[in-house]
């Protein structure tokens, strides 16, 4: 990471820029694939699926915590979460909104969610899920997502608050073990041949 970045809390001057890094980190993969397995369907699609999530996350009166590298290379979502809860991650009229951005590809993006939701603990502490963790490909492997894991992970060790996840990938996996994850679980499937694994960080005693 350059030494003259910081990391910062996320405002709605924000939302445009999250929305392209979001599309932009996502766009490619396996999952992304499966999703919208047209590039250039991907590119009209992705957008506008990322602009609900990045809108419902900057929402004042949504318990979310947006935090963003201040290159605007890299950015992580939380969502803070009661005890017996399981986290707030979209706006109520989510389902309409999905159905408009994704048209023909809208059962695939509902599957997702659905194996992810299942895939969610029922902590009996305040938790905290780290819905997305997101680097410009052009800035990855310099530090970027390390320095925002870090940073999040110094205020959870303080209310000794556990974290949990969804890895997306293999790669990411292997990050989020150097940073304390372990698998919760077995993997899910995503789709044919993809796999995410839950994963939780441990209350620091």
């Amino acid at each position: 990471m350059t030494a003259s970045a910081t990391i910062r809390a996320a405002t709605s001057d924000d939302a445009r820029d999250l929305t392209r890094l979001l599309t932009d980190a996502f766009l490619a993969g396996q999952l992304a694939d499966h999703l919208v397995p047209s590039l250039p369907h991907r590119q009209r699609i992705y957008p506008a699926y990322w602009s609900i999530i990045v809108a419902h996350a900057l929402d004042p009166d949504t318990s979310a915590l947006v935090e963003v590298t201040d290159d605007g290379h890299a950015a992580a979502i939380w969502y803070p979460t009661l005890a017996g809860q399981l986290p707030d991650l979209a706006p109520v009229d989510y389902d309409t909104r999905l159905a408009a951005a994704t048209g023909p590809y809208l059962e695939r993006f509902v599957e997702l969610d659905h194996v992810m939701h299942q895939a969610l603990p029922i902590l009996h502490t305040d938790w905290a899920y780290l819905g997305f963790l997101a680097t410009h490909p052009t800035a990855q492997s310099e530090g970027r997502g390390a320095a925002l894991l870090e940073s999040h992970h110094q205020r959870l060790d303080a209310t000794r608050t556990p974290g949990f996840l969804i890895a997306s990938t293999g790669r990411s996996r292997r990050l989020y073990a150097r940073h304390g994850y372990l698998d919760h679980g077995d993997p899910i499937r995503a789709g044919r041949g993809v796999l995410m694994y839950p994963m939780l960080r441990p209350a620091r005693p």
